[in-house]
């Protein structure tokens, strides 16, 4: 069957809205391949790593397009760059293969690298700049790019704090682990740990069970806490783990907080203006696995919230998990409001109905369950 053919702006649309058919998949190819276009490759190439990842194939295809271009993308070049030097991507590959690779996309460059420098310096959008890409900033000397051989470094500061953001890194299990192995104490080992994760419904505002959330080993809130005396009584007081959407300020995070997750598919990794800010709090971070992520978007055919991504990967390792601040339904998020600490609307991206029937089977004991933690 042919993929259908999308008026103009009509597939990045669907795409920045989180409506991700099945269809998109080869509708992203098939545009990118008729038009040619570096920016539809790139659209292609994001569709690919947000739906199920991105393959080597993917990389591929995307790879022969900029090699054959006569003036590609910098924004294409440094994404290219950024996945093929990433170590949780294309584990198939040899260092020697990967290296080979990385030097064909390098080699056009030298011919040319004051154009380049320029490019790749002064543009200010998203993905454009090689500031934006941590991983990028903290590779060796030998996989070091041209532009910045040729004395057009990227500031001091900017590769410090990539390397702060590298070492304070940890894999989602290991982070949940550590916080709860200080929480379990001496308890048996048999002893199976607890989680409370706690949503900013305005919900929760009635419930009083800040005692209950408190008792957990390990609390998980979002984004903006609230620590209003009035409310401590429903929420608790706890915070051992902050979540934090890209677009809250680190400086939000509880004081109490042994570890930062930054939510949403390879935070930590993928090119952003906020990367930098990260490692202020000098915590752990981590984020949830793109496994999980990859999942839920099969199930959903959208982005999964934050809460619901959080809750499927705590599911899997089979901790015994509790859910508070999450509204019932979507009708329901319509009486109580917005944020109960803030006034952030709910996101238009997610498909609530499919998460409030999946989260309901999760949880069949307890009120499920639009997590409105975004």
């Amino acid at each position: 069957m042919t993929p259908a053919v999308l008026e103009n702006g009509e597939l990045e649309t669907r795409y920045r809205q989180g409506r991700w058919d099945s269809s998109l998949l080869d509708s992203a190819l098939t545009q990118a391949e008729n038009s040619g276009r570096s920016s539809d490759w790139i659209i292609h190439f994001d569709i690919c790593q947000a739906l199920r990842g991105l393959t080597l194939r993917d990389w591929q295809h995307v790879a022969n397009h900029y090699l054959a271009a006569d003036r590609a993308s910098p924004k294409l070049w440094l994404k290219l760059l950024d996945s093929i030097l990433s170590p949780t991507l294309f584990p198939e590959l040899s260092n020697e293969e990967r290296q080979r690779r990385h030097d064909a996309l390098i080699s056009p460059v030298w011919q040319d690298p004051i154009a380049c420098a320029r490019d790749v310096l002064q543009s200010g959008y998203l993905g454009s700049r090689l500031s934006h890409y941590p991983c990028l900033l903290t590779q060796g000397e030998s996989m070091r790019l041209p532009v910045v051989a040729k004395g057009f470094p990227v500031g001091k500061r900017r590769r410090q704090a990539a390397r702060q953001l590298l070492s304070l890194t940890q894999p989602f299990e290991v982070l949940i682990r550590e916080c709860l192995s200080r929480a379990a104490g001496g308890k048996d080992t048999s002893y199976r740990p607890t989680v409370a994760v706690v949503g900013n419904s305005p919900s929760i505002l009635t419930a009083g069970r800040g005692d209950e959330i408190d008792s957990a080993d390990l609390v998980i809130r979002f984004n903006k806490v609230s620590m209003e005396p009035n409310k401590i009584r429903h929420t608790g007081r706890r915070t051992d783990i902050w979540v934090m959407s890209p677009s809250t300020p680190v400086s939000c995070c509880p004081a109490d907080a042994k570890g930062i997750i930054v939510s949403g598919l390879d935070s930590l990794t993928r090119p952003s203006f906020f990367w930098p800010t990260l490692p202020g709090p000098g915590k752990p971070l981590s984020q949830c696995p793109a496994s999980q992520w990859h999942e839920l978007v099969a199930c959903f055919r959208a982005p999964p919230s934050a809460g619901t991504l959080l809750l499927a990967s705590l599911k899997a390792m089979d901790l015994d998990v509790s859910c508070h601040g999450f509204t019932r339904c979507v009708t329901e998020h319509a009486v109580h409001g917005n944020h109960h600490a803030d006034d952030d609307a709910r996101s238009v991206r997610h498909n609530w109905e499919a998460e409030a029937c999946w989260l309901g089977n999760l949880f069949p004991q307890r009120e499920a369950f639009i997590v409105s933690s975004e």
